[in-house]
């Protein structure tokens, strides 16, 4: 069984690291006797490191609840909030507008040379439209002009460091020896050295393979076919991460469904990276938890305080004489 809560009871004392009980289907119980962690920085290690008990993994759980004294208990208990990026599923289904879908998914991944946290990394296309929708990306991909930042005539600029430009090189040629195919780019720009890279488009015959769930922060954007809406969810639900969604559909009811149960922090249908500051930042699963923009965010950087007055002129009465 896997649950999405945890509560740590009495942590400073866990010695046995099989002491987990589920509560009520949703809540995991650790202790007295769980992780054999003194404080809180060793307790969330074993809580989120690679060791964790079974019932831990699997991306389900989140939120950890620690009840109870540490030994060495912190000096700052400062609250966090993570923005740690993502891989976001860019889905296409087979009755969306083409030409639309083309360019959203062109911005999504090529804007800011990919380097862009909620970046459309991964595109699931209906094998009904696959082909039409590639020929189409593809012939727009290759006339994406490269070049410095600061001319008019770029459209796409370098990347930012060295090992980024290493990794995705790196990435791309691990994906072919697993049997991926390069539509477009997949090299840096003929000519050109520094940390140029080509607008690349690479088709993934499976799900497993490394670069479709790498977050590679570039303009590299994975290619899977899918047949019907309970598989795609299926694949776009299979990361570690949960940042942002696109979902391309006429069919309003389905694009509801999809906006509901993909499993990300922002949805955008029919549109993608639209940003607001009224309007809530953040992921889910891998990509961290708390929200920059929107009422969230004040109640992130805010603090509620109780306060209790009594209004009366009598006095307050002695607690161990019935009345």
């Amino acid at each position: 069984m896997r649950f999405s809560r945890l509560r740590l009871n009495g942590f400073k004392s866990f010695v046995d690291p099989t002491d987990l009980i589920i509560q009520d289907g949703l809540t995991g119980v650790v202790g007295p006797n769980g992780c054999g962690k003194s404080n809180l920085l060793e307790a969330l290690r074993w809580v989120m490191g690679e060791n964790r008990p079974t019932a831990m993994r699997g991306g389900g759980m989140e939120d950890v609840i620690f009840a109870g004294a540490a030994t060495r208990p912190a000096r700052n208990f400062a609250e966090v909030s993570l923005e740690l990026g993502g891989k976001s599923p860019f889905i296409v289904f087979e009755d969306a507008d083409i030409e639309s879908a083309v360019n959203a998914s062109i911005a999504g991944i090529f804007g800011a040379t990919g380097q862009s946290c909620v970046a459309g990394s991964r595109l699931y296309l209906h094998e009904d439209i696959a082909d039409e929708f590639l020929e189409k990306m593809t012939a727009l991909t290759r006339q994406i002009v490269i070049g410095d930042p600061l001319a008019e005539e770029t459209q796409m600029g370098p990347l930012c460091t060295t090992g980024q430009l290493e990794n995705i090189q790196r990435e791309v040629a691990y994906a072919q020896e697993q049997g991926a195919t390069i539509l477009a780019g997949g090299k840096q720009p003929d000519g050109m050295g520094g940390l140029f890279y080509e607008p690349t488009i690479i088709e993934c015959p499976r799900q497993d393979l490394q670069i479709v769930d790498t977050e590679l922060f570039g303009p590299v954007l994975s290619v899977q076919r899918f047949k019907t809406e309970e598989e795609v969810l299926k694949l776009a639900n299979d990361s570690e991460h949960g940042l942002a969604a696109g979902i391309f559909t006429r069919d309003s009811a389905r694009s509801l469904r999809m906006a509901n149960a993909v499993q990300a922090g922002i949805v955008w249908v029919n549109t993608y990276r639209v940003v607001s500051p009224i309007a809530e930042f953040g992921g889910v699963k891998g990509s961290g938890y708390g929200r920059e923009s929107g009422f969230q965010a004040i109640y992130d950087y805010t603090r509620p305080k109780t306060i209790w007055v009594n209004t009366s002129d009598e006095p307050i009465s002695n607690p161990f004489v019935m009345r």
